[in-house]
């Protein structure tokens, strides 16, 4: 037999130790490390931000090197129709990132990369490219494009006493012809007249202006290089 008194006694220690087995569960269950998160050191975080900054400016000083030489050595030297390679090459070399890093970067920084480094190198090569081209094709600091003509041109005549204007204007890329009536020769001076557009001068513009003699007529054209 039990009196009521101990049976009283007995349930509220099992009680207790329920509730105290409860709550341990609960504070493991509600630690950092067991729902996966890692705790914070800032030395270590401190180490990644610098590595990353280093990343940064690396990249930034190889996209410069690469699309100086781009313009002013591959540029010069690729053929018009090879000039598909002025901005693939470049773009490829996206691919020596890594290497770089591993190559130039201290070990304590290597050890902060990854696959996410990589990733932001990447594009930040790609569009710092890009906009350095820009600017280094297009005015104030280099113009590429070729002159252009005027879109009318004419030629005038010096009789000796009259200037005379045998032919109306014509387009860019035409064709004007003399008709000789039989002489053999054109008697006067002949003056070209055009205008050519060029955004940093002409003075370094090469044109070029040929005549054809056919039978009794005399063709001229005019063309730019």
């Amino acid at each position: 037999m039990v009196d009521l008194s101990t049976a009283m006694t007995a349930a509220q220690g099992e009680r207790r130790q329920r509730t105290q087995g409860g709550d341990g569960e609960k504070k493991v269950r509600r630690t950092g490390r067991n729902l996966g998160l890692e705790a914070f050191d800032p030395v270590k975080h401190v180490q990644k931000e610098k590595a990353d900054t280093a990343s940064m400016w690396l990249v930034l000083g190889f996209s410069l090197v690469v699309t100086l030489l781009m313009r002013y050595v591959l540029m010069d030297s690729t053929e018009p129709e090879n000039s598909r390679i002025l901005y693939i090459l470049p773009l490829t070399c996206v691919f020596l990132i890594p290497t770089l890093h591993r190559t130039l970067m201290p070990e304590r920084f290597v050890e902060h990369y990854g696959g996410g480094t990589w990733f932001k190198a990447a594009f930040l090569h790609t569009f710092t490219f890009l906009a350095l081209s820009f600017l280094l094709v297009n005015p104030p600091f280099g113009d590429i494009a070729a002159p252009e003509l005027a879109n009318k041109w004419t030629v005038v005549v010096d009789g000796g006493e009259d200037i005379e204007y045998p032919h109306s204007m014509a387009t860019s890329g035409a064709t004007l012809t003399w008709h000789t009536n039989g002489s053999t020769i054109l008697a006067g001076d002949a003056w070209l007249l055009f205008a050519l557009m060029d955004t940093t001068g002409t003075f370094y513009s090469n044109v070029s202006f040929t005549t054809i003699k056919s039978a009794n007529h005399r063709v001229a054209a005019i063309g730019k290089n």
